[in-house]
């Protein structure tokens, strides 16, 4: 797996990246956002909630107002 980041700092949490899994979409890149990091313990539940170090994430409701992209691409 190859992680891309445009942070120079570094990745952290909440972070959005570019993954590149071989076999994944032809190799082609794919959007993630970072949950975890190295040493952290990232568990699913019920293949829709998610715990990391035994906190569950509380995932955005599809009820939640989403604020369309406006950028120079628009």
């Amino acid at each position: 797996m190859t992680v891309e980041s445009i942070y120079e700092a570094g990745i952290d949490r909440g972070d959005v990246v570019l993954v590149r899994v071989p076999g994944w979409y032809g190799g082609a890149p794919v959007v993630q956002r970072v949950i975890g990091l190295g040493g952290d313990h990232v568990e699913s539940r019920d293949g829709v909630r998610v715990a990391v170090n035994g906190k569950e994430i509380c995932p955005r409701s599809a009820d939640a107002a989403v604020t369309p992209w406006s950028g120079p691409y628009a």
